[in-house]
């Protein structure tokens, strides 16, 4: 028998001012979700939130301690759609806060319908959380010839993807891989500002041409929490 009553008060709780769906929960089945937080130099990261959640209903939370550590309790889904986020609030640039922890995020998810059912805990193992950071770039038109600039940017992402089964294993092409920005700016649209979020100690790439000449590129490193760039052209 599904847990009917728990999808109505959570959505009492969280959902009060939405329409909600039954959400599906397995009858009476706890698991435990364990693990460890070291950032790049292998320190241990103390106070980042950990959550599990289903169709965005929390299901489970926990907190770093000292050590890095994580153990904590959550409900199970009886599908496929079960996810544990770590440091979810620091995803996306609108929640970045420069005054609590940089550090970037990770999701972890199963694919796996029928491995799911029979999971009694998650032991996640050593996860790295790498210092996540702010690049503030702009582009800005100072010359009055009739310029066409096109350019892109190549960044890291912050949220890295895992799947589970046994253990923890990096998603292809998300953890972390470079995702790209980019434009053509005229005399009509001319300027450019942005502030992206990526991964610190890197190297963010510039690329740009001027009407028909080559391409060029300029390499911006990401040595601050905030960083800026101003491009003339």
């Amino acid at each position: 028998m599904k847990l009917k009553f728990l999808s109505v008060f959570l959505c009492l709780i969280f959902f009060s001012f939405y329409s909600c769906e039954e959400i599906n929960i397995e009858s009476d089945k706890r698991v435990t979700v364990s693990g460890r937080l070291i950032d790049s130099q292998g320190k241990p990261i103390s106070n980042i939130p950990i959550n599990t959640e289903v169709e965005s209903y929390r299901l489970g939370e926990g907190i770093t301690d000292e050590n890095g550590n994580f153990l904590f309790t959550s409900l199970q889904s009886e599908s496929n759609d079960f996810l544990i986020y770590i440091n979810k609030e620091n995803i996306g640039p609108s929640t970045f806060s420069l005054d609590k922890a940089n550090y970037s995020a990770a999701t972890i998810l199963n694919f796996q319908e029928d491995d799911i059912l029979n999971v009694d805990q998650y032991t996640l193992g050593t996860i790295i959380l790498p210092e996540k950071a702010l690049l503030d770039f702009t582009i800005q038109k100072t010359s009055a010839e009739d310029l066409e600039l096109t350019w892109s940017l190549s960044l890291f992402m912050a949220n890295c993807q895992y799947s589970y089964k046994n253990n923890i294993v990096k998603i292809e092409g998300s953890c972390p891989q470079g995702f790209e920005k980019g434009n053509i700016l005229s005399n009509e649209n001319p300027n450019f500002s942005q502030t992206f979020t990526t991964l610190k100690n890197k190297t963010v790439m510039f690329t740009y041409s001027l009407g028909n000449s080559a391409s060029q590129s300029i390499n911006i490193p990401i040595t601050d929490q905030l960083n800026t760039y101003v491009f003339e052209y």
